[in-house]
């Protein structure tokens, strides 16, 4: 609604064709025209996709065209933020992974899973139109491939080991380590032509990867691709293939039994895709300026509170006083909305191509990302969009983000807050508090000394009385 109430790009200069415009993404809503023509555009360019990566030394001399956004580039077992271990279907390694030292039950269900996995693989071929029998061997073909790439990942705990993530590697020892793959051809295609440092997460995947592309038949390769290009794709396909793909990864996987409504899922791909325009409009349908200058009030207030509390701390030390009143500071308050909306002017969005247009989008991201790399970290990107109810604290960037829907919704119920008066219990209150919370005490846990570490535990978890000497620290610290 908010789409079709905007004027259109003349109102909002940095966005696409598609703001007024419900033509282009609106096209998500037409089952019978998703029907149709989006899979007769999968289905050639999953029959071309060896042509689209021409970086295989068996395929020199192929078509050169370009890998054009990230899921292309991660189809071939690679994330271009860092190389990177993925194209695996499911969706944890340990699932993948053939781990005999499993206890019975859990070998049963590990062995249930990738049937159902093997399973899905053959339906979505065969959606495709490949017969049930070469759909079978085709499926059996992919489960080899991801077997062996899953074994030579990391698990879920040895990834939480950021000691084990970071490898740096120039291009030739990268090339070095996968002889196979023509890595300066892809960087020049993907437009990365100064990157001269990669960080490879897991050298170890990538030797695998250098095997079996040693040992595995071209075909194979074709085969692989052509499966993760449509399971890439299947959630903007037509109804059988993002049927298909909802059964197996919501329904089985993780026990949602009802597939939202078509324009849920629409909407949610707008927000994705173009959240920075959406917001535009929502900002100026929905979140007056008067509203953004009461949430700042409010977040000024509940910082000098919390300031307050901890110049009268009696456990506290002064130098630790000192570091925490810094963090304090240094917190930045994103509220709203961004100060500088992005620039989404170079997408063109037609109004008879949604495929094509969530295309366009991720090629338009794919390459925002990259522009990244060599720059200074820009410390005003939004993680979230305008129209999302909730919040967030990023420890590394330090500063707390909340969205002008959860402010909307949340900043009517402020109480100003003081000691003495009644406690406060609007969301964006608690949210930003908790924030608050966890930022400081990250930022002086490791410099607490012995008296003032046996009372550290209430900035976690505020149940001693000797903490706080008012209410107002007790519910700023929770």
């Amino acid at each position: 609604m908010l789409v079709e109430q905007s004027r259109g790009p003349q109102e909002f200069p940095h966005g696409p064709d598609v703001i007024g415009n419900p033509g282009g993404h609106g096209r998500c809503h037409s089952q019978r025209l998703m029907t149709a023509a989006e899979v007769v555009k999968c289905k050639p360019a999953s029959q071309r996709r060896p042509v689209v990566f021409p970086f295989l030394r068996e395929s020199v001399g192929e078509s050169g065209e370009a890998p054009r956004t990230h899921a292309d580039a991660e189809i071939l077992a690679f994330d271009m933020g860092c190389t990177d271990s993925v194209g695996i279907g499911l969706p944890h390694v340990a699932v993948a992974r053939r781990v005999v030292q499993l206890g019975v039950v859990k070998r049963r269900l590990q062995h249930a899973r990738r049937q159902r996995y093997l399973q899905h693989v053959h339906d979505t071929l065969e959606l495709l139109g490949e017969p049930s029998a070469l759909a079978n061997t085709h499926a059996q073909t992919v489960m080899d491939i991801e077997t062996a790439l899953a074994n030579a990942s990391l698990t879920r705990g040895d990834r939480r080991d950021p000691h084990k993530l970071f490898h740096k590697l120039k291009r030739r020892q990268l090339q070095a380590l996968t002889p196979s793959f023509r890595w300066s051809a892809y960087f020049a295609s993907a437009l990365m032509k100064g990157t001269s440092v990669i960080n490879v997460t897991e050298p170890a995947f990538f030797d695998k990867l250098q095997t079996l592309l040693e040992t595995r038949d071209l075909d194979d390769w074709k085969t692989y691709l052509r499966w993760h290009l449509v399971h890439a794709k299947a959630p903007h396909l037509s109804s059988p293939f993002a049927n298909a793909n909802f059964d197996f990864y919501q329904k089985y996987l993780r026990g949602v039994e009802v597939m939202q409504p078509r324009w849920k899922r629409c909407v949610r791909q707008v927000d994705r895709d173009l959240g920075e325009a959406l917001g535009q409009v929502f900002v100026q349908k929905t979140f007056g300026s008067d509203t953004k200058a009461r949430a700042l009030k409010m977040t000024n207030e509940i910082e000098a509170a919390m300031q307050s509390e901890i110049e009268q701390l009696p456990w506290m030390g002064d130098a630790t006083k000192k570091r925490a009143l810094e963090k304090l500071h240094a917190i930045a308050n994103k509220i709203g909305y961004p100060d500088r909306w992005r620039n989404y002017s170079s997408i063109k969005i037609l109004r008879d191509d949604y495929f094509g247009n969530v295309e366009q989008a991720t090629i338009f991201e794919f390459h925002r990302q990259l522009a990244k790399i060599g720059k200074p970290v820009d410390r005003d990107e939004w993680q979230m969009t305008p129209p999302t109810v909730h919040a967030y604290y990023d420890a590394q960037m330090n500063d707390i983000n909340f969205p002008a829907d959860l402010l909307r919704l949340s900043v009517g119920l402020h109480v100003i807050i003081a000691v003495g008066q009644p406690k406060p219990t609007g969301a964006g209150e608690r949210n930003y508090t908790r924030g608050i919370r966890r930022g400081v005490w990250r930022r002086i846990r490791d410099v607490l000394g012995p008296d003032e570490a046996s009372y550290s535990w209430c900035l976690v978890d505020n149940t001693c009385p000797e903490c706080s000497s008012g209410w107002a620290y007790t519910w700023v610290l929770n």
